[in-house]
């Protein structure tokens, strides 16, 4: 996991799922890399590892040192929202410089990607987060 070798990252774009409600957000770091942040949907115990942060596909400790610097980086993190449909753009670039960052065509910054960057947070420090990573989903 390379969380701590960030000092910033810059939202870019997020998604809500309709697995369960798995949120993604994709962030670009302070050197041009690109990062994928996503919290699991927490609704069902029949897809893989509910309720658990997820860091560029490395599943991350529950209340680990990790856990704590994304929540921060996303806490303190940047919002440049990006047209959907120069996402694949963004992702096929190596790096991408701050120039070509400021380039890329945005949409009107709305307040659903500061919600789900906001759930992921939210969540991750919660007592239900521990409670779901460690026994699954309690389904009454």
């Amino acid at each position: 996991m390379d969380a701590e070798d960030i000092n910033e990252i810059t939202r870019v774009h997020g998604e809500h799922f309709l697995d369960g409600g798995s949120i993604i957000l994709c962030a670009v770091t302070d050197v041009g890399e690109k990062r994928h942040i996503c919290l699991n949907q927490h609704a069902w115990n029949e897809y893989d590892n509910p309720g658990r942060l997820v860091f560029n596909g490395a599943l991350v400790g529950v209340r680990s040192d990790d856990a704590r610097e994304i929540v921060n980086l996303l806490s303190n993190a940047g919002f440049k929202a990006i047209e959907s449909d120069s996402i694949g753009q963004l992702w096929y670039t190596a790096v991408i410089t701050d120039v070509e960052l400021k380039e890329l065509p945005t949409c009107p910054d709305d307040e659903l990607r500061l919600k789900l960057r906001n759930s992921i947070v939210d969540f991750v420090e919660s007592n239900a987060y521990v409670s779901i990573s460690h026994n699954g989903v309690q389904n009454n």
